[in-house]
């Protein structure tokens, strides 16, 4: 049998919010392309790697409790950027996986943050990759770690792009993998934890053609299926609501025109 969804889109969303932005200090080093994950039991968000204001990586963690408006500092067992993160609330973990320590080359190297023991370990993808995206069910003890980009060649600026998806399994403490529909990097990935799906979106190839398919996998359900984006974009956002809603955002389209738009999935509404 054939599933329709519906996934429509916007342009602009205006919200009334009560509440103030707090000024908190600066992280310790200016950089872009980090990773950020927050664990809300243990009150701490963490900002993690990335390219300070000289294009070097970095190995630098923020760590802010935002109960005691305090910060402190930690290091990723190796500098880089181009890093994915995904946090498991329910045990205290966060992830920060795979990235480029260089231009052109990329690492298979996890950093896990455990809040409970203030302890980091480590762990590998089955591959080295960087702009991979990451997810997680923490209802479930799964972590995902998807797509991404193998070492750029530095003649053709291009280098391979994977389809693996990288679980982790808190139960056992076991990896095991699935995989995307297409080879892509640059990807978005989200979640629904209340409905145990994940879901990975949107993307390119190694030439920045971007791609507009929606991979899902339903693990209440045992089931995965594709939807598709209106528009074909690439370095994309993706969020979600509890109350089954999914949010892709932005990102670039064709020719690395930035695009506006924002595409809406709703689980609940199936025809």
């Amino acid at each position: 049998m054939t599933k329709f969804f519906t996934l429509f889109t916007i342009l602009s969303i205006t919200f009334t919010v009560k509440g103030a932005l707090v000024n908190v200090q600066p992280l310790s080093v200016p950089r872009s392309d980090l990773a950020a994950a927050s664990l809300e039991k243990q009150k701490i968000v963490l900002f993690a790697g990335g390219n300070d204001l000289n294009n070097n990586v970095v190995n630098n963690v923020d760590i802010y409790n935002f109960a005691s408006n305090s910060w402190t500092t930690a290091v990723l067992q190796m500098p880089r950027g181009d890093l994915a993160s995904a946090s498991l609330d329910n045990y205290g973990l966060v992830f920060f996986a795979g990235g480029s320590i260089s231009m052109t080359t990329v690492t298979p190297l996890i950093d896990i943050f455990n809040a409970n023991t203030n302890v980091w370990t480590t762990a590998q993808l089955s591959d080295a990759r960087g702009n991979l995206a990451g997810t997680s069910l923490p209802n479930k003890g799964l972590v995902f770690f998807a797509g991404g980009n193998g070492n750029i060649n530095p003649v053709t600026q291009a280098g391979p792009v994977s389809n693996i998806i990288d679980i982790y399994n808190i139960t056992g403490n076991k990896w095991s993998q699935l995989y995307l529909s297409v080879n892509r990097t640059l990807l978005a990935a989200t979640s629904l934890p209340n409905y145990g799906i994940v879901f990975f979106a949107g993307g390119c190839d190694s030439m920045l053609n971007p791609f507009n398919v929606i991979d899902v996998f339903d693990f209440n359900k045992n089931t995965n299926y594709q939807l598709y984006l209106s528009n074909y974009r690439y370095k994309l956002s993706a969020t979600s609501l509890p109350n089954g809603l999914v949010f892709f955002a932005c990102g670039a389209g064709y020719g690395g025109i930035p695009l506006n738009s924002i595409e809406i999935y709703n689980v609940n509404i199936q025809k």
